[in-house]
């Protein structure tokens, strides 16, 4: 198209078909353009990783200092999505949780129901699979994500309370949950996943 153009006298003044990955991978020359879009990597993730590979892992209790969440590009994850623990419950052994009875109690457990599901971006995929993070300690989910709440097992972490901030995805301490590990066990990319967070959350934006 571009050497169409040029024969037929039309000088674009930039081109590119290149994005995070070419910018990433020095491929810039080989796309006959001047320009780049940069895309995912501006959130701080690399578009090269594929599911499967260890930045992916779902079930790996990433325990970092500060200085060490970038990965070998130099890229630091941006956004993290927060909630608040509306309310705990006690439910009793053979008790069930969330609908459809998909998840029953083996033991008197500690429920904490949390203000987020899948009108904020929360794949129904992480329904008894995914984890957040409250107080800086893993919880898993239990049972199935709903609209609007999920639920998550804090029988072993001390002294949770309605509202205490939980931790989607990001941070908390030293341990985190990645956009990598959400799209793992919703079967799916990062791109999804950033794109749904953002459709009816509130966004608060800082300065780096």
């Amino acid at each position: 198209m571009v050497s169409f153009f040029i024969k037929t006298g039309i000088k674009p003044l930039y081109t590119h078909i290149s994005a995070s990955s070419a910018l990433m991978n020095g491929k810039i020359c080989e796309d006959y353009s001047n320009a780049v879009r940069p895309g995912i990597m501006l959130y701080g993730f690399n578009p090269n990783t594929r599911i499967g590979e260890p930045e992916y892992s779902a079930y790996a209790d990433r325990e970092k200092n500060d200085t060490d969440d970038t990965d070998a590009y130099g890229l630091k994850p941006l956004m993290t999505l927060k909630s608040r623990v509306l309310q705990i419950k006690k439910v009793k052994k053979g008790g069930f949780v969330s609908y459809d009875n998909t998840f029953k109690a083996p033991a008197d457990m500690t429920i904490a129901i949390i203000s987020a599901g899948y009108d904020n971006g929360i794949p129904r995929l992480m329904s008894n699979k995914g984890r957040v993070l409250i107080n800086g300690k893993f919880a898993p989910i239990k049972g199935i994500v709903t609209m609007n709440l999920i639920m998550a097992d804090v029988t072993k972490i001390q002294g949770i309370k309605a509202g205490d901030e939980v931790i989607i995805a990001g941070k908390s301490g030293k341990n985190e949950i990645t956009i990598q590990e959400i799209a793992e066990i919703a079967q799916t990319i990062p791109y999804e996943i950033c794109l749904n967070f953002g459709k009816s959350n509130k966004r608060i934006f800082k300065s780096l």
